[in-house]
This record gives structure tokens, sequence and C-alpha cells, in this order.
């Protein structure tokens, strides 16, 4: 997950995921975030360097399930 600045915008962001070959599963508007999909053989930790130098970008999470009825 990619979080972003929404007054930055998220022009650069999608460019940067072009670029890195990423794809994009689900756009998250309420939250200002995309899930992507990085390339095969693509180190995680790679990608998430990458990605958190982006400009508008605020934070990059690694996917996981959160219930919220704990």
């Amino acid at each position: 997950l990619i979080f972003f600045d929404s007054s930055i915008g998220k022009d650069a962001l999608l460019e940067a995921i072009e670029e890195y070959g990423a794809t994009i599963i689900y756009e998250y508007r309420i939250i200002n975030s995309v899930a992507i999909r990085i390339p095969e053989g693509t180190f995680i930790g790679d990608a998430i360097e990458f990605f958190k130098n982006v400009d508008g970008v605020i934070a990059v999470r690694r996917d996981q399930i959160i219930h919220l009825d704990d």
C-alpha cells in the first residue's frame, strides 16, 4: 500500500508505478492510497525504498489483513 498526500496528488506516483513495471490492484479514495503488485522477481524491500522517494508519497506499507472487530 502506498499512501500519498492529497494536496500534492498522485500523478508522480502513477508515473512511478508505470516506470517500475508495477500494476495497480486497487485505488482507495477514502484514505488516499493505492495497492500495487510489484513485478515478479523484484524484492519487496527494493520496491518500498523506490516508492518512498516519489514526490507526494507519505508512506509505503506491506499489505496486511486488519480485522476491525478485534
